[in-house]
């Protein structure tokens, strides 16, 4: 007997933060799970097929939602997953409308719920919606999954979700043979490179910090605006600097490679259109009057008769 399928839906191919996570899990396996993965075609599948992982392409960009709900369905019903794992919102959208009637299992993971309603939408209203379109869904799913405490707490307060919540936590394993600790402050901020995450304010704050435990003055603020970020790594002394150390001696740079992963492509620039014949934006004004073609009134007539005449010849005669 075939093991049972465990079918793995994101709505992103990039090799970010959640490809990495189906990336870790496919070079490991699951003991006693076939492990299929179904995400737009892009570097991640290109990397699953050559970890040796079946993958199935799913439309999302490009198509109809009703396309993409169609696309998941037929796979469900075709391979017929004892679980269906959905990760990001978009996904869990996706499956929660695909799997209806369908025998599976449906399981999430959730990584964020922000707490600033206004950091993914525009108005509250808006942020609203999203949390009753989360709180619904939801009530589909057998189980979901929070990688941290934090996340399992945001979800129960914005969404009033019911289902079961397990926390398994975000990290990495410990090396073997550690590094030796040297004396010193350490500061560390493991993220991915993401707007959101404000590395540019993280750098700043390090770098303060550093300053004040070290006792030195920082040479400058690191500047990420300029295309490429940079990671500020400072010398870890007790005592103040001389004034002979320059600034190069106190802080050295790191590059880092610019987050384009995570960055949309740019719209193509278009031509406006040239402005046709429109209604009330091309007609004609007719020219001022000039105070010369005014100074002198129009004789006044009815006919063929100047009343003008007939009332200058009236005044004459003392009429």
């Amino acid at each position: 007997m075939s093991d049972p399928i465990a079918l793995w839906i994101t709505p992103v191919s990039n090799l970010a933060g959640v490809a990495r996570h189906i990336l870790d899990v496919a070079r490991v396996g699951i003991p006693g799970w076939r492990l299929v993965v179904t995400a737009p075609e892009g570097p991640l599948l290109e990397r699953l097929r050559e970890l040796g992982c079946p993958v199935i392409p799913l439309p999302i960009d490009g198509v109809t939602t009703a396309r993409s709900v169609a696309s998941l369905r037929h796979t469900l019903k075709r391979l017929r997953p004892t679980i269906a794992h959905s990760h990001l919102a978009k996904a869990d959208i996706l499956l929660a409308m695909a799997s209806v009637g369908l025998p599976v299992t449906l399981v999430t993971t959730e990584h964020h719920v922000p707490p600033d309603r206004f950091m993914f939408h525009t108005s509250l209203p808006a942020a609203v919606a999203m949390e009753s379109v989360h709180r619904l869904r939801l009530t589909r799913f057998a189980h979901a999954i929070a990688v941290s405490g934090s996340t399992k707490r945001d979800m129960l307060q914005y969404w009033h979700t019911r289902t079961p919540i397990t926390v398994i936590l975000n990290g990495v394993d410990r090396p073997v043979d550690p590094p030796v600790r040297k004396p010193g402050l350490r500061l560390l901020s493991l993220t991915r490179l993401s707007p959101e995450k404000n590395l540019d304010m993280t750098l700043r704050v390090f770098a303060r910090i550093l300053d004040q435990v070290d006792g030195g003055s920082a040479a400058g603020t690191p500047d990420a605006s300029a295309g490429a970020s940079t990671v500020v790594r400072r010398s870890a002394r007790q005592v103040a600097p001389t004034d002979d150390e320059s600034a190069e001696d106190e802080w050295s740079p790191v590059p880092v490679p610019r987050p384009t992963y995570t960055l949309k492509a740019p719209a193509p620039r278009r031509e406006p259109a040239p402005l046709g014949e429109v209604e009330g934006s091309t007609e004609m004004r007719a020219p001022a009057e000039t105070p010369a073609a005014i100074a002198e009134p129009p004789a006044l007539t009815t006919g063929s008769i100047n009343l003008d005449e007939v009332l200058a010849r009236r005044r004459a005669a003392g009429e």
